[in-house]
């Protein structure tokens, strides 16, 4: 992790203060630190963890942020979002975060060039005042268009442009970083993916973290890469992330040896890799245990993430259903399931809070009705154990009765306080970069921070594992859970039932499916599927959109066989003395 750099003026000095080691003070992916981070952090004197530059972050089992920092932040600063985009996505504004017009297209970037940067580094303390950046060496401009059949550009994820860069500083005062990962929006085209990401407010979650979590106010006790500059408009949605640039290795996976970076692996490919990403999952599974244990320790002394990432009556909320769950009785007793049941009928702001949390029961059954109609219209792209009308009337009809419970599964996993958590959204494994220890062990560090948000461990688990292929899954999952539960109560000395947690991560990818199903109405007509013979072709997998909501969907199939979500429904809706409630005939 990066040593944090100087605060700019508005909060220099509420910020903490941390030394800055030359030699180090950026995230040292030359010198990597094998050590376990949580261990080291438990280790560490004065509850200090040691970064790779010898430079001591004031972090260890848990965060806090100066309060005079958090109240000058734009954190609930309420914004009217664009009535229509099209009228305000061409607009140059300044962020709200630092005050400063910025670049939001590779075009504008390349035209403000190093003066804009080198101001940029200044406001944010990344870069001394007696140093600027000169020119711009490399500049490799990534996924600029994602509804085209791109191999390269399909690399590189759907939720904006990415580019590659490298400069030249004047001189070498406070050890800048000399490669930079930019990302910024797509332009507003038919086909990709601006309108819904702007309209979701991931966006602004992302560049909540990088300005909070990214090195300002020291590091995580995970890897993350440390930001450089952060800066966002939602009155127009542009934005603008600099971070450091991850030297992902350039060579296959199955030659990465101790010390080195594994290249960056690519979603909904996990075919590609040896043994379809195993080493892979169990390190991503490590550190989410170590992320949710820092935010577990974090919030007993401190509700500063709440206040970041929930708005206050959320916030309320789950402070007051928590304690009252708390003393009901134990974790994952039967005082807390009767008591939750009789919540249902007892409880007021039961129907308020499941509304809000889901759609009924008819929306989600017409998303995958959409979904059934997809594979039928693709059904010679799939293998063909999977589209058999007795195996796609199984699946389906499991899952649609899965549906008539939507609501009251989702508010059962959010009112268990143990399961709550800050939560990376997109936490596949791709969503992360690896490298392997002195020991030559798998290890991970998270990033690609868009719409993290207050959810559940479960949610976030269920969601991860999604793209994984079914051969691996089927062997691993519940050894995965099993890390997971240990890793956890290494963190946080609170061990968590390992059959419970199985089932409810099961119940999230059961509920998630109704929206991949909704997913394949976006590449219906993109992808001539009459040519296509499997998922592997060039048309699928060199589209990015198009590979990933085709692939769900085979993915959704295949982990019917043996991991079906229907069973894990099944034992909660009978512990939790629910009736059985039918969809209607028909969609």
């Amino acid at each position: 992790p990066a040593a944090p750099s100087p605060a700019p003026a508005a909060v220099a000095a509420a910020a903490p203060q941390v030394e800055h080691v030359s030699g180090g003070g950026a995230f040292d992916f030359d010198e990597l630190d094998d050590s376990d981070p949580v261990e080291k952090a438990a280790q560490a004197s004065n509850g200090k963890i040691q970064t790779e530059s010898g430079a001591a972050a004031p972090v260890d089992k848990h965060w806090s942020l100066p309060e005079e920092s958090l109240k000058t932040m734009p954190i609930h600063v309420a914004v009217a979002r664009p009535r229509k985009l099209a009228d305000v996505v061409d607009k140059v504004v300044p962020g709200e975060f630092w005050g400063m017009e910025f670049p939001f297209s590779p075009e504008m970037l390349q035209e403000w060039g190093p003066v804009w940067l080198t101001k940029a580094m200044h406001t944010t303390g990344v870069l001394p005042k007696d140093n600027e950046v000169l020119r711009f060496n490399r500049f490799d401009v990534k996924a600029a268009d994602v509804t085209k059949e791109d191999a390269e550009n399909a690399k590189w994820g759907g939720a904006g442009i990415k580019i590659l860069m490298s400069v030249t500083y004047k001189n070498s005062s406070g050890d800048p970083p000399k490669g930079m990962f930019v990302k910024i929006p797509h332009p507003l085209i038919s086909g990709n993916e601006r309108t819904k990401n702007s309209g979701s407010g991931q966006d602004w979650s992302e560049t909540l973290w990088y300005n909070i979590f990214g090195g300002r106010f020291g590091v995580p006790p995970f890897r993350t890469p440390r930001s450089i500059y952060s800066e966002m408009s939602r009155q127009t949605t542009n934005f603008i992330h600099i971070i450091e640039l991850i030297p992902y290795g350039q060579e296959g996976f199955d030659t990465v040896g101790p010390g080195e970076f594994f290249p960056a692996p690519e979603k909904y490919r996990d075919w590609s890799l040896p043994g379809h990403g195993v080493d892979l999952y169990y390190a991503h599974t490590k550190t989410l245990a170590h992320f949710f244990g820092w935010h577990t320790n974090t919030r007993k002394t401190n509700d500063q993430m709440e206040r970041i990432f929930m708005d206050a009556g959320t916030a309320e909320w789950c402070k007051r259903k928590f304690a009252e769950t708390e003393a009901v009785g134990p974790y994952n007793s039967p005082a807390r399931d009767k008591h939750w049941l009789k919540s249902l009928s007892d409880d007021p702001e039961a129907k308020f809070v499941m509304d809000s949390l889901a759609a009924q029961p008819s929306t989600y059954l017409a998303f995958l009705q959409l979904g059934r109609e997809f594979i039928e219209l693709t059904k010679h792209v799939f293998p063909q154990d999977l589209v058999t009308k007795s195996y796609l009337d199984k699946v389906f009809g499991e899952a649609r009765e899965m549906q008539m419970y939507h609501q009251e599964m989702k508010y059962h996993t959010k009112s268990i306080p143990e399961y709550y958590a800050i939560e990376h959204p997109n936490a596949q494994v791709d969503n992360a970069f690896y490298w392997r220890d002195e020991a030559g062990a798998a290890q991970c560090g998270l990033l690609d921070w868009g719409g993290v948000y207050a959810g559940s461990m479960p949610n976030c688990i269920g969601n991860g594992w999604i793209g994984s292929e079914a051969p691996m899954m089927d062997e691993h999952e519940g050894k995965l859970i099993q890390l997971f539960v240990d890793e956890f109560a290494k963190v946080t000395g609170l061990r968590l039932d390992k059959e419970d947690l199985h089932m409810h991560v099961k119940i999230a990818q059961g509920l998630v499916m109704a929206g991949c199903c909704c997913n394949t109405q976006r590449i219906k007509t993109t992808v001539d599927w009459k040519k296509v013979k499997s998922r592997k072709d060039k048309a699928v997998n060199d589209n990015f959109l198009g590979r990933c909501y085709f692939v769900q969907m085979e993915l959704w199939l295949t982990m019917w066989k043996k991991r079906s979500p229907y069973l894990a429904f099944q034992k909660w809706r009978k512990r939790m003395n629910l009736p059985v409630r039918l969809p209607p005939n028909g969609a």
